[in-house]
């Protein structure tokens, strides 16, 4: 157990160190409790978090319920009983533990939150872009620099794509974290090349900082591939492949996921590149649920999916 003492200093190290839970006094300097609240749980990182208030003058029920709107879990009146706070802190760690929708490394939404978010928008319809993302030669960095290292890259990875949301997207972007180095996110139409853009150019800057002043120098680390085979991997690098899904409707899921699943793997096994992030969106979002089951993008010259880098 970590006790801060100053508002904006508690929110830095919650989000850096992604705590089971909060206990949180209304009056701290910097900023008060229902700042922090309200913080937590605008950043998807923090919003599974539980957060318990505690105050020592309730002046009445709007105190109470102004932490209620502001995202508290729970409260408590000082001075209160130890073993009361340690049995609702255990309460609510049991329902944390029964929700699955949040990653435990990078606390974004996980696969449930994903799906349930993703249908919702399909059957609201619009504008939306949905994306995959995902790092490349993370194995390679994940052997070389070990399990530890790998966790810090993910969870940079994640922070870059909320704060671009943040940036260049709307309150109603969603990030959600699928599993290892795969990311799904659901944006506005309007910004989303920029968002994409911006994503692949700050992870690049980024990364450099992760590896050794030794692979710096050669511009690449060896290691095994997936067949045993020693060779030489370009640095960690981002892909994101995305769509407009407007012709799809919210049964039609799988469709959509299959697409971007397609799509990925495409530009893995075909895209040339000599390192960097790059962004690639499929144009068959004007075709996607016309049919159940669309053809996949071929991988031969006369039939390459036309896609913009």
């Amino acid at each position: 157990m970590e006790w801060i003492q100053d508002g904006r200093k508690a929110v830095g190290e919650i989000k850096k160190s992604l705590p089971d839970a909060v206990i949180l006094d209304l009056k701290l300097p910097g900023i008060n409790g229902f700042r922090i609240c309200e913080e937590l749980r605008g950043d998807p990182r923090t919003r599974g978090i539980p957060v318990i208030v505690v105050s020592g003058s309730w002046k009445n029920a709007e105190d109470r319920i102004r932490s209620i709107e502001a995202g508290a879990d729970d409260f408590l009146t000082k001075p209160f009983d130890a073993q009361e706070l340690m049995a609702r802190i255990k309460r609510m760690l049991q329902r944390k533990e029964v929700d699955i929708g949040h990653n435990p490394l990078t606390g974004l939404p996980g696969n449930l939150a994903i799906e349930e978010e993703a249908r919702r928008r399909l059957a609201r319809g619009g504008n939306v872009v949905y994306a995959y993302v995902d790092l490349d030669n993370f194995k390679a960095y994940n052997d070389v620099y070990g399990v530890k290292q790998g966790d810090r890259v993910i969870r940079l990875f994640a922070d870059i794509l909320v704060e671009g949301t943040k940036r260049w997207g709307t309150p109603q972007d969603f990030v959600g974290h699928v599993g290892g180095d795969d990311f799904f996110l659901l944006v506005d139409e309007r910004n989303a090349q920029k968002l994409f853009n911006w994503i692949a150019n700050r992870f690049d800057e980024r990364i450099k900082a992760y590896y050794s002043d030794a692979d710096l120098k050669t511009g690449y680390i060896t290691a095994k591939d997936r067949q045993g085979n020693i060779r030489q991997f370009q640095f960690v690098s981002a892909s994101i492949v995305f769509l407009l899904g407007r012709n799809l409707e919210s049964n039609q899921y799988p469709v959509l996921i299959q697409a971007l699943t397609e799509m990925k793997g495409y530009v893995k096994h075909n895209m040339k590149r000599d390192g960097g992030s790059i962004v690639f969106q499929d144009r068959r979002s004007a075709t996607l649920g016309k049919n159940e089951n669309p053809a996949p993008p071929s991988t031969t010259p006369s039939k390459t999916p036309k896609f913009d880098k």
